[in-house]
């Protein structure tokens, strides 16, 4: 086995690495890509979930636009 099949299969385990592949992905809107990434996050035991941010409420609980 040669040192780049030794490095692959290292990342190919790696939860960061993944991750890293995801966040690209999703920046890229390469959403093929994302898909495969949340698999293999999926594979390894991690679950990513994403959610909206709340928006920003003013003192008094009004909600300026």
């Amino acid at each position: 086995m040669n040192s780049k099949s030794v490095n692959k299969d290292k990342y190919s385990n790696s939860p960061v690495a993944w991750f890293v592949v995801l966040e690209r992905a999703r920046q890229d809107s390469n959403f093929e890509l994302a898909a495969k990434a949340r698999q293999e996050l999926g594979r390894l035991g991690v679950i990513v979930k994403y959610r909206r941010l709340a928006t920003l409420r003013r003192p008094g609980g009004h909600n300026e636009q």
